[in-house]
């Protein structure tokens, strides 16, 4: 009985945290289903160290995005014109620069910063801002992709990808994401004019 009581005990405390992060519908789909954490990084390099602390981004984002994310192979930035749509275009933005491919070490980098859980808010709070993205990242892995659209005048990452639309503030990287464009694009006039 004593086992009894404290997987209820368990379950309830779970069942509360799942709730105040993310949304019934999540917390439902995500237990019904059921996320595999070895599943996640199955295959990965040696940097799956570093993302321990994402679970509530998992979460947030549901598995296949998440995976796709922290084994991208390849991880491309463009730099956006956010109040354009036309010609080549990164979700639905027009595509000012594109960089190149990311190296190795850019890209556990980049991950460090996406893939913590401490660097979002996660909360139901909705900010009174027009959604101006100037960055783009798409992450690669074999033939999936998750797009990441990167607002700084709000501080909100807008994930595109499969069944994906999603958005979340990111405040407290603000700094993070300013240096990463700087050291991206060092040359260009509209990043160097950043706070």
């Amino acid at each position: 009985m004593k086992i009894i009581a404290l997987n209820v005990l368990f379950w309830g405390i779970s069942f509360y945290q799942i709730r105040w992060t993310s949304s019934n519908l999540l917390f439902k789909e995500n237990i019904i289903v059921g996320i595999n954490h070895k599943d996640i990084f199955e295959n990965t390099d040696s940097t799956s160290e570093v993302f321990k602390d994402y679970k509530r981004l998992r979460l947030f984002l549901g598995t296949n995005a998440s995976k796709t994310i922290i084994q991208a192979e390849q991880i491309t930035p463009f730099l956006l014109h956010p109040f354009k749509h036309d010609g080549e275009t990164f979700a639905g933005y027009t595509v000012r620069k594109k960089g190149v491919s990311l190296t190795q070490n850019e890209v556990i980098s980049l991950k460090k910063i996406i893939c913590s859980d401490r660097n979002y808010a996660f909360d139901n709070m909705m900010k009174n801002c027009t959604f101006t993205p100037i960055l783009g990242l798409e992450f690669k892995k074999d033939t999936q992709i998750v797009q990441v659209l990167i607002c700084l005048d709000c501080d909100v990452w807008r994930f595109v990808g499969h069944n994906l639309n999603k958005e979340e503030d990111f405040d407290i990287a603000h700094e993070l994401m300013i240096n990463y464009l700087r050291k991206t694009f060092p040359t260009d006039s509209i990043v160097k004019q950043l706070h």
